[in-house]
C-alpha cells in the first residue's frame, strides 16, 4: 500500500537497505552512499524521502490502530470464554464429564490471597515477603542537577529531535 507519490529508487533505495523483519537499517554508512549517488536534485531526494518517512510513519499507525482493534476483539472473546467456563462449572459442580465434545475435569491448586492489610503488616514484621522494584526516575535526577545538586553517576543529556510534518 503507498499512500505517496514516492519516487521508485528512492523507495527501492529505503526498502532495500532495512531489514523487512526488524526494521533496522542494514549498512548505514552504504545506504547514505547510495543516497549521495541518487541522481536527482537534491531537494526532490529530500521530499521524497520525507514522503517515504511520512508513509511509513502513517502504515506503523494504521497496523497499531488493527492491533487495538483486534486486541479488543481477543479481549471480548477471551471474556466470553470465561463466561462460558464458569457456566459450565455452575452447572456441573465437581462433577467430571467426558463425551465427543470434550471432558471435564479438576485439579488442586493452592494461592495465597493477602488482604488488604497485609502489605502494613508485611512492611513491619516480614518485608521479605514483599517484591519491591527499584528504578531511576530521571525526571527526578534532571531535576537534581538542575537544581545544582551533585549526582554521581548521571548526567543531563542534550540531544537534538527532528521533527518532520
Amino acid at each position: 500500500m503507498t499512500i505517496f507519490e514516492i519516487d521508485n529508487s528512492i523507495r527501492a533505495l529505503m526498502e532495500g537497505a532495512v531489514d523487512a523483519e526488524t526494521g533496522e537499517v542494514l549498512d548505514a554508512d552504504e545506504l547514505l552512499a547510495q543516497y549521495k549517488e541518487l541522481a536527482m536534485a537534491r531537494e526532490e531526494k529530500i521530499d521524497n524521502t520525507i514522503r517515504y518517512f511520512k508513509e511509513t510513519l502513517a502504515l506503523a499507525k494504521a497496523l497499531a490502530d488493527e492491533i487495538k482493534a483486534l486486541t479488543e476483539r481477543k479481549r471480548v472473546l477471551e471474556n466470553k470464554a470465561e463466561r462460558t467456563k464458569k457456566l459450565i462449572e455452575t452447572v456441573m459442580a465437581g462433577e467430571k464429564y467426558t463425551s465427543a465434545a470434550g471432558a471435564i475435569s479438576y485439579r488442586g491448586s493452592e494461592s495465597a490471597e493477602p488482604d488488604d492489610q497485609f502489605i502494613e503488616w508485611a512492611e513491619k514484621n516480614a518485608p521479605e515477603l514483599l517484591k519491591v522494584e527499584i528504578k531511576a526516575d530521571k525526571t527526578a535526577i534532571k531535576e537534581a542537577i538542575k537544581a545544582g545538586k551533585t549526582v554521581e553517576h548521571a548526567e543531563i543529556v542534550k540531544k537534538q529531535n527532528i521533527q518532520i510534518k
